[in-house]
């Protein structure tokens, strides 16, 4: 594979996902939450998380455009998403935007760390809005199947590996 060739936010998004899963702050397998298999019952929940995300994000760029990108601790955008049940709603259910979320919480990061521009902080900060809240509708659609029955009950992630996760979102960025 030419890593020279691929686009640079989807090579920093497959890095980044290697990096976590091998640093062990990321699990693609293990045991979802309950949460999972009765979204209908949490997207209120769900939805709330949204805000509450985008406004942590909010608050880093803003910290970045007042005081630079150490005040900022760019970091915490990974801490932030780890920390919402709609992480695990959204990765079991829809892979492609969870991939886009992936990208967008390390474009808003990257491009804090780099020190670019605020304009281009907040591009990256609206592509990752537009990413969660596309997200929150997939889960609506989701959980409408759920009720009816159309979707088997989850235990587990579906993938076993932190490789097959990142072979499953390279896959899904071609589309």
């Amino acid at each position: 594979m030419n890593y020279q060739t691929l686009k640079p936010i989807r090579w920093l998004a497959v890095c980044t996902c290697l990096t976590m899963f091998t640093a062990g702050q990321a699990a693609a397998s293990g045991t979802v939450g309950e949460h999972v298999n009765n979204m209908s019952a949490h997207l209120n929940a769900y939805s709330e998380e949204v805000v509450w995300l985008i406004g942590k994000i909010d608050g880093i760029v803003d910290t970045y455009e007042a005081k630079g990108a150490q005040a900022a601790k760019p970091e915490m955008v990974v801490d932030y998403w780890e920390a919402v049940e709609f992480h695990s709603a959204i990765e079991i259910n829809y892979i492609p935007l969870y991939s886009r979320i992936w990208q967008g919480l390390f474009g808003v990061r990257t491009a804090i760390e780099e020190a670019k521009p605020i304009s281009e902080v907040r591009n990256q900060q609206a592509a990752l809005d537009h990413a969660l809240w596309q997200a929150l509708g997939a889960l609506k659609l989701a959980a409408q199947y759920q009720a009816r029955g159309l979707l088997p009950e989850v235990s587990k992630t579906a993938l076993d590996t932190p490789t097959e996760t990142v072979d499953v979102i390279e896959h899904v960025d071609r589309l």
